[in-house]
Order: structure tokens, then C-alpha cells, then sequence
């Protein structure tokens, strides 16, 4: 499934244009300028396409989308959060413009806008973040004391091959460059299942480190266990720290995610500048 904004856009500002309580003239100035299909047109090239396509060529006056954003949509959307600069307000977060409106949607209304229509499986939503991630077969770490050869041959769509893995009773860690990232978030799908975030936990350092190198855990290894079966692993490399209010704390267990938890990471990468990878073993 399609999360991005440019997906999901004129939905999205139909709808808004809805609840903000948008109609005729501002309902269609409202939307019609802020399609990316539309923002390399003047106000006046706008209305001369919305007369051809509509045939509505009397119902817009000369002024009519400036008009209607400067009377109407720029005061109701003040009210409903957009932060922008004016005289009364020097220090707003965003430019008084149809680009300041449409970074301010991007950012603050679409992310809480798509949780509302994502997948009943978090699976679907996996399987996005995992297209989007590039391969790094260097995320295990075995124990050394272990005698393992390990050999997985995995091909470029990922399908399941016959190969070596690693044995139950295994001692293993996980191990991450940053390559001058400086925060990390790292979510585990197990052969149950189930989804976890494994950093940050209490197995993780706190970020950001100095090094650039991260283990999973610190100063032990995780000892593996049935079921037996694949395990899946994906890294998000973050050059801020993320701001998702549900993240564990670094004194914290790993957290149980469900699909809201996985879309919210969706929307934090297709926003910010981040690098994924991933990563799949198997379990014998």
C-alpha cells in the first residue's frame, strides 16, 4: 500500500477541504491550488483551466482564488493549527503561502490523516518499509566461541532459498554502523510473528554514540530459540532523534508493536531524512 502524500493528495485535500468547512469558490481554490498537478500555474492560468474543465467560465471572478484564500481559507486554517508568520504572529513556524500550506499539511495534518486508513495487518505495512530498505547482510553477529558457518543465500527479491542458518542454541548479537547517522530505530519481525522494537530498549545504548558502531545487546548476546524459521530485521538511520512519543525508553524492555505503531515509522521515514536496511536470517 501507498503511503506517500503525493499518493493519497487529492483525497486528502477533498477531505480536508470537507472538514474545514470549505465551500464553492474556496472549496475549489482550496484544492485545485494545492494539486501538484496545478503549482506551476498562476492564479490566472489556474482559473482559465478550471473555466475550460468545468464550464463554469461566469462563475469565477477575476480575483477569485486570492480572494478566497486571503478572506476565507488562510483564517480558517489559522484556526485549525496552521502556525504561520504575520505581523501579530514574527516568529509562526511556516511562510504565509500556498507552499507554506502545503509543507504545514505534510508535515503536522497528513501523518495524523493516513493512520486513519492504513491496513488492518501490520504485515501490509511491513512489507512497505521493507521495499524501501536497502540489503545489509553484516547486521549479525555470532559468538565466536561457536564453530558456525554461516552461508545464507538470499537473491535480490528475497524469496526462500535452501541454506545454511543459524542453530538453535546459537549466541548471536546485532550490529549496527551508523555511517554518521546518529540515532537508530531497529524493529524485529520474529517466526512468531510478532513485532518488536529492539531499539531503543535496554538492550541498546543511549544515542547518539561517538563511535557510529551500535550492539544489540551492549555487553551480551541474545541466545536463539525456536520456533524455527525466518526472522526479519529492519534498521532505520535517523540524522535527528526521532519524535515518536510511543519509542521505549533506553531503561525499557522492547516494545510490542502493532500496525499504528508501524505506520507511524512509515510516516516518519517518507518525511525525514533517513536510511533504511534490512536484513533476514534463518533460524534451524
Amino acid at each position: 500500500m501507498n503511503y506517500s502524500y503525493q499518493y493519497w493528495e487529492r483525497q486528502f485535500l477533498t477531505e480536508k477541504a470537507i472538514e474545514y468547512g470549505f465551500k464553492k469558490n474556496h472549496y475549489i481554490a482550496f484544492i485545485e491550488r494545492l494539486v501538484l498537478e496545478n503549482r506551476h500555474l498562476t492564479n490566472g492560468e489556474l482559473i482559465t483551466k478550471l473555466d475550460s474543465k468545468e464550464k463554469i467560465k461566469n462563475y469565477y471572478p477575476e480575483k477569485m482564488i486570492a480572494d478566497s484564500w486571503n478572506k476565507e481559507i488562510y483564517p480558517t486554517l489559522k484556526i485549525n493549527g496552521f502556525d504561520f508568520k504575520s505581523e501579530d504572529n514574527p516568529h509562526g513556524q511556516y511562510k504565509k503561502s500556498y507552499e507554506g500550506v502545503t509543507k504545514w499539511l505534510k508535515e503536522e495534518v497528513f501523518p495524523e490523516y493516513i493512520k486513519t486508513i492504513y491496513p488492518s495487518l501490520a504485515i501490509e505495512v511491513w512489507q512497505d518499509l521493507w521495499e524501501k530498505a536497502e540489503e545489509n547482510q553484516e547486521i549479525i553477529s555470532v559468538s565466536k566461541h561457536q564453530k558456525l558457518c554461516l552461508d545464507i543465500q538470499i537473491d535480490e527479491d528475497w524469496n526462500d532459498k535452501e541454506s545454511d542458518g543459524i542453530p538453535i542454541g546459537s549466541k548471536i548479537k546485532y550490529e549496527f554502523n551508523l555511517n554518521g547517522y546518529e540515532y537508530l530505530i531497529v524493529v524485529t519481525k520474529f517466526v512468531s510473528g510478532d513485532f518488536y522494537c529492539l531499539v531503543p530498549s535496554k538492550f541498546s545504548p543511549v544515542l547518539p554514540v561517538d563511535e557510529g558502531q551500535v550492539s544489540i545487546p551492549q555487553d551480551n548476546f541474545f541466545r536463539v530459540k525456536e520456533p524455527r524459521g525466518y526472522e526479519q530485521i529492519i534498521a532505520v538511520l535517523c540524522e535527528d532523534e526521532p519524535l515518536l512519543d510511543w519509542l521505549p525508553k533506553y531503561e525499557e524492555y522492547p516494545l510490542k508493536l502493532e500496525t499504528n505503531h508501524l505506520v507511524d515509522i512509515l510516516n516518519y521515514v517518507h518525511h525525514q531524512n533517513c536510511l533504511l536496511t534490512r536484513y533476514k536470517y534463518l533460524i534451524v
